[in-house]
């Protein structure tokens, strides 16, 4: 059964702890539109699909709420937040005043099990794009950037940074991964390896903001 009562739509939990596959999963189906702004989060039809119990469930769906992806409402039941205007440029607000900084002072750090780390998520993005794999794109995406900011050897740091991307997530569902989108990339890993920080700030100021306005003209148009 479907989260509202029809055919399945996510895939049954069958690797690590219970509460990280489904949070996991369930964001997958956030990212991917399965689950749509505004669809319930009916929890039996959820761990019926997923097959586990409800108690993974239920903190799966704390942890999305934690990070503002689910709204939950107690005898009210959960749903995915609607998307909005506010939402968006508050979102990336957020991102423009960590993510800057973290690569700033993740430049001074930055070692070549960070570069080896990074060059591999840029390398499963592409092959990502070039077999249409939208997950495996999204989740290389990820990884790449998180090799960054996670050179400022901040773990508190790091993980303030992650509820605020992972609901850009939403916003950036059918922008398109351009050719600009990838010299991005190399532009601001090749300044992390020069241990440039002042240029890794400026090209991911540029990065976000370029993202920010394709999810812009996106979500004006839906």
């Amino acid at each position: 059964m479907g989260a509202g009562g029809g055919s399945c739509v996510l895939q049954p939990v069958r690797h690590g702890t219970a509460a990280d596959s489904v949070a996991a999963a369930l964001f997958a189906a956030i990212c991917d539109g399965t689950l749509p702004p505004g669809a319930p989060l009916r929890l039996q039809h959820l761990a019926d699909e997923l097959r586990v119990s409800m108690m993974p469930v239920r903190e799966a769906v704390r942890r999305l709420a934690a990070m503002e992806l689910v709204d939950l409402q107690p005898n009210r039941g959960a749903w995915v937040r609607e998307l909005s205007v506010d939402d968006m440029t508050t979102t990336y607000e957020a991102r423009l005043l960590l993510e800057p900084v973290a690569v700033r002072a993740g430049a001074e750090r930055f070692a070549e099990a960070d570069t080896a780390r990074a060059r591999a998520a840029l390398e499963r993005r592409a092959a990502g794009i070039a077999a249409g794999e939208l997950m495996a794109t999204r989740n290389a995406h990820e990884e790449f950037h998180f090799a960054l900011y996670e050179a400022c050897r901040n773990p508190w740091f790091v993980r303030s940074i992650l509820p605020p991307w992972r609901n850009a997530e939403r916003y950036r569902i059918g922008v398109p991964a351009g050719p600009e989108r990838g010299r991005e990339h190399e532009q601001l890993l090749a300044a992390m390896v020069a241990h440039d920080g002042a240029r890794a700030e400026q090209v991911l100021i540029k990065h976000i903001n370029g993202e920010l306005e394709m999810a812009r003209t996106k979500l004006a148009a839906s």
